[in-house]
């Protein structure tokens, strides 16, 4: 988070800096004499103001004095946004991570207590069918049902404010929508780019929800509806640092490819796709290879279905 960042979110969250602060703190067993005395970092009413709300830090003060507590500035900035985050994001982060565990088990849990749910919230129509689409990649028995398809969509329709739940519930549903709704609702959030890449909260989130539409528009032959994506996510990707999108450009490769295999251009799709899941490997995320491996068989066979139609023709 850079300053100005910092300083926006102080402005809007004034007491949860100093909150987070002294959690920490307290947590680890220091007190604030042995925090102020270490280096010189502050005085001791300086520290009490800004535990209590009463004032605040400089991002200078604060790189300097979270050492003393030994916190890196990523581990406080992470605290801060666990401790804001809204019952929904909770609950999208623990389905992510049971399905990166491939905890069948717990997301069947998850998925009874949604379904058991008797109120007339349409959100979790949603969540019932992001679970649906974890556990189908795992366990193919699982059919998703059109009455479960119709109710997530009304949900996504509806949604005014798009926060880190709702980018996440649309991108890992985006593939199994209706088609021309998930060309739509992905159109208005491309609208709004400049607004999501500015929000350190949502960038990550938009940009792969734009990644799963394209392959939704390459997979139902919607091919320039893909093109359009393609270029939000090009000027996206070049505004972001490397690092924090290396497996998003990667992603962005074999999407590529995959739209040159259709398109007709068989062997740039095929070697664009197979340098992916190359590069997949060399980063060491294998578990992408693997899944990634076979959205490539399904993309031939899927080649060499359009290529018969077309001889027909």
């Amino acid at each position: 988070m850079d300053e100005f960042a910092y300083l926006d979110y102080l402005y809007q969250n004034p007491h949860i800096f100093g909150k987070t602060f002294r959690k920490i703190r307290k947590d680890k067993e220091f007190t604030i004499e042995e925090v102020c005395s270490k280096n010189n970092a502050c005085n001791r009413k300086t520290l009490y103001n800004f535990e209590s709300g009463k004032n605040c830090l400089s991002i200078l003060s604060l790189v300097r004095i979270l050492p003393n507590i030994n916190t890196s500035i990523a581990d406080y900035f992470a605290a801060v946004f666990n401790y804001r985050v809204s019952a929904s994001e909770k609950l999208m982060r623990k389905i992510i991570d049971y399905c990166h565990q491939n905890n069948t088990e717990a997301l069947k849990k998850i998925l009874a207590d949604k379904q058991a749910d008797k109120s007339k919230n349409l959100e979790k129509h949603a969540y019932i069918l992001m679970i649906y689409v974890f556990l189908y990649e795992m366990e193919p028995n699982f059919q998703i049902s059109q009455e479960i398809l119709e109710k997530a969509s009304d949900y996504f329709f509806g949604v005014e404010q798009w926060g880190y739940a709702e980018l996440n519930l649309f991108s890992n549903t985006a593939h199994v929508l209706n088609i021309n709704l998930t060309i739509t609702i992905a159109g208005e959030l491309a609208k709004k780019k400049e607004e999501m890449y500015f929000d350190s909260m949502k960038r990550r989130d938009f940009l792969g929800m734009l990644l799963n539409t394209s392959y939704a528009c390459i997979k139902n032959y919607r091919l320039d509806d893909a093109v359009y994506f393609f270029d939000v996510i090009s000027e996206l990707i070049a505004k972001q640092m490397l690092e924090k999108t290396v497996l998003e450009r990667i992603i962005f490769k074999f999407m590529k490819g995959y739209y040159h295999l259709l398109n007709g251009d068989d062997d740039k799709g095929k070697k664009l796709m197979e340098k992916a899941i190359e590069l997949f490997e060399d980063t060491e995320t294998s578990s992408a290879a693997e899944r990634y491996k076979t959205y490539y068989e399904v993309a031939l066979l899927q080649a060499e279905k359009l290529k018969e139609l077309e001889n027909k023709e």
